[in-house]
């Protein structure tokens, strides 16, 4: 959809040589749930731990969820752009190849899918929330860990200008100086929270 109209992520294109779905990798696929339910399981601790209404906690978890997932994504993208060159976006984008639309469109993807998902599970599925709440806490080392290839990458590539698909060149160190400062701050910062949220909740 969003290769043919735009929506929702920004007009794109996939360059990877592989089984295709249509216009999409198949590999695009287990890429995307698992984000998601990274984002889910951490948005069902914060819920948990804090006092809120049962009608609300749904809404809560899957907001929280989509703010998570977007965060991770907009780590990852601006590498897979333009270092590896697995999909490129035809108008370029300010935030180093990437528009801002494709950060819009992974919350706005995931709210969909997560609605979906809790409209089924609420009146078809039993959850097994033991099996969720052991998960709680490998779930935030999991997010904190996707920091580290960009730190790996900061202190160990050499420093080149990457160009995107309109010409406008990046410099490397720039890009992973600024993406591994918003990792330290936003995923430190997640994880936090998420440890605290963790330790409210065994308390309980």
């Amino acid at each position: 959809l969003s290769m043919k109209t735009g929506y929702p992520y920004g007009h794109f294109r996939h360059n990877l040589d592989t089984v295709m779905i249509g216009s999409v990798p198949l590999v695009a696929c287990f890429v995307y749930f698992p984000l998601i339910a990274i984002g889910w399981v951490y948005g069902d601790m914060i819920v948990k731990s804090v006092p809120v209404t049962k009608s609300s906690e749904t809404i809560l978890r899957i907001l929280i969820a989509s703010l998570v997932t977007a965060t991770i994504d907009l780590l990852v993208d601006p590498i897979l752009t333009l270092v590896f060159r697995f999909w490129d976006y035809p108008n370029g984008g300010g935030i180093f190849g990437v528009p801002m639309t494709n950060t819009v469109g992974w919350m706005a993807n995931t709210v969909l899918t997560l609605t979906i998902f809790e409209l089924i599970s609420n009146k078809n599925w039993k959850r097994p929330q033991d099996r969720i709440e052991s998960l709680y806490g490998p779930v935030c080392y999991l997010m904190l860990a996707q920091a580290i290839p960009l730190f790996v990458a900061r202190f160990t590539l050499e420093n080149r200008i990457v160009a995107d698909v309109t010409g406008k060149g990046w410099n490397l160190l720039d890009i992973y100086d600024c993406l591994s400062a918003f990792a330290l701050v936003v995923l430190g910062l997640l994880f936090v929270l998420g440890t605290i949220g963790h330790e409210t909740y065994e308390k309980r």
